[in-house]
């Protein structure tokens, strides 16, 4: 029989992989991000001895998690819904938590591991990609005909259920390089290969742009903020400020064939008509608008959870933002908010500023020892704003790591 110790080492592996993997189908949930890391998690939780004090950023998202639970149980009658919307503040505790305690006991995320991981997400998209479009598409919710797809100017899917994710996890795991593993051995092909999935195999629109908006606002903080190469980044800002003005003169019908060609040449001849033309880019960028609106518009009162639908529907009765609602528009799609930090807005009301202090606090406070944490940060931010939920479990997985970096970090320090 096996002790305790090595079955907990097994759970703790476990549990990394279906963080880094958190749209592989075990069990029948009917959701592209499945609970697997969720349910190792509470697994973890329960298994481990109390003791000692909690970390103040975990109790910080333990009051996120309480205030959830409270207002869902103010929301009565509880519906389906509500409660698989609030598995996402169980998971934005839950996962950081065993995420914290699983790398103090292992030392961190163990180096191979994480290899292979972005090792087999390569290996899946790039199969799709050249070989079989169906490649162990079976192990997912939702299968997406990839051949269709690749035809459309889209890239393929790997292990996630449509390329954006795909995208998304790659700037994720991108991340988790940046900050755990820049004195590595294969530091940078790992890095290549995060690049390489996202422009080439996922060709993910959404994650470029992502990518760009977060390149521009870190070099904006550091021409602002920073003591040290001010006038480099002033000069990388008056460099992007060149770029955009070329970017409107210049032929771009070599890219028409792919889909962030044609989205760059919507942008470049009316940017008014780019929220209201592409059905995807206008339906993220409404979940996270029309989130952050209605925080405001309640003066930070939270509105409860499965309210969205009915406030957007609210929105457009009024005729209030009628360009962006497109001919296409379906409420149906508005039930659950896409945008992770639109959702805890709007859903918690002013609860939402916890989660997102430790998430600041935490990357900004690594930057003394990895100055990149902060460009991470503004990635990490990013990406959450735009179709990322906190149930996705690499999401909440990666602010774990920051708090057990931190942790480690003032540990050295004190020593």
């Amino acid at each position: 029989f096996l002790n305790n110790d090595i079955i907990m080492k097994y759970l703790i592996y476990i549990f990394y992989f279906f963080c880094l993997f958190p749209y592989v189908q075990i069990l029948p949930f009917n959701t592209d991000s499945q609970p697997n890391a969720l349910i190792v998690a509470i697994i973890l939780f329960c298994s481990q001895k109390s003791g000692g004090k909690i970390n103040k950023s975990l109790f910080l998202l333990l009051l996120t998690f309480l205030g959830a639970l409270i207002i869902l149980f103010i929301n009565y009658p509880i519906k389906l819904q509500s409660i698989r919307l609030f598995g996402g503040y169980i998971s934005l505790f839950l996962i950081p938590y065993v995420a914290y305690t699983s790398l103090k006991s292992t030392g961190g995320i163990p180096y191979l591991f994480f290899v292979f991981a972005v090792s087999f997400w390569l290996l899946v998209g790039s199969v799709q990609l050249l070989i079989d479009a169906s490649f162990l598409q079976f192990i997912l919710y939702r299968e997406q005909s990839i051949s269709d797809l690749i035809e459309s100017g889209r890239g393929v899917t790997s292990l996630a259920p449509e390329p954006t994710f795909y995208g998304i996890i790659c700037v994720f795991l991108a991340i988790i390089n940046q900050l755990c593993f820049r004195n590595e051995k294969y530091y940078k092909w790992i890095l290549l290969a995060c690049l390489f999935q996202i422009f080439v195999i996922s060709r993910s629109s959404a994650c470029i742009f992502v990518i760009t908006i977060s390149l521009v606002a870190y070099i904006v903080y550091q021409v602002f903020c920073s003591n040290t190469h001010r006038d480099r980044y002033i000069l990388l800002l008056m460099g992007i400020i060149g770029c955009i003005v070329v970017f409107f003169a210049i032929d771009l019908s070599l890219l028409a064939p792919y889909r962030i060609g044609k989205l760059l040449i919507i942008l470049q001849r009316d940017p008014m008509l780019f929220l209201a033309t592409d059905a995807s880019v206008n339906e993220r960028f409404n979940h996270a608008f029309f989130s952050l609106y209605g925080f405001l518009r309640n003066w930070g009162i939270p509105h409860g959870f499965d309210a969205f639908a009915q406030n957007v529907s609210d929105i457009r009765s009024s005729g209030m933002f009628h360009n962006l609602f497109i001919s296409y528009f379906n409420i149906e799609r508005y039930h659950r908010i896409m945008s992770g930090i639109g959702a805890l807005f709007f859903e918690l009301g002013v609860i939402a500023f916890l989660p997102l202090y430790v998430i600041m606090k935490n990357f900004y406070t690594l930057q003394y020892k990895n100055p990149s944490s902060m460009f991470c940060l503004f990635l990490y931010l990013s990406v959450m704003l735009n179709a990322v939920p906190f149930m996705t479990a690499l999401a909440p997985f990666i602010i774990g790591i920051v708090i057990y970096l931190n942790d480690e970090l003032t540990s050295r320090t004190i020593l």
